[in-house]
């Protein structure tokens, strides 16, 4: 897998992400519009994350686009 997220792609990706886990986590689920847009954050939030950690988001790679130097 190519890495094609820069530094600053990868914090604000990361940061995001951990926001969304941490308000999932500590707000309950009853007080989400829906069951589903609760899992739905947590789902954003790990594949945010993810792509992070990885330096590597699948739709840039479709999309051609890169944020990495070099």
């Amino acid at each position: 897998m190519t890495k094609n997220l820069g530094t600053w792609d990868r914090l604000v990706r990361g940061g995001l992400g951990l926001l969304m886990l941490v308000a999932a986590i500590f707000t309950p689920a009853s007080d989400f519009a829906s069951p589903v847009m609760y899992y739905a954050v947590i789902a954003i939030g790990v594949v945010l994350v993810a792509t992070a950690v990885m330096k590597s988001c699948i739709v840039y790679t479709v999309l051609g686009i890169s944020t990495a130097k070099g």
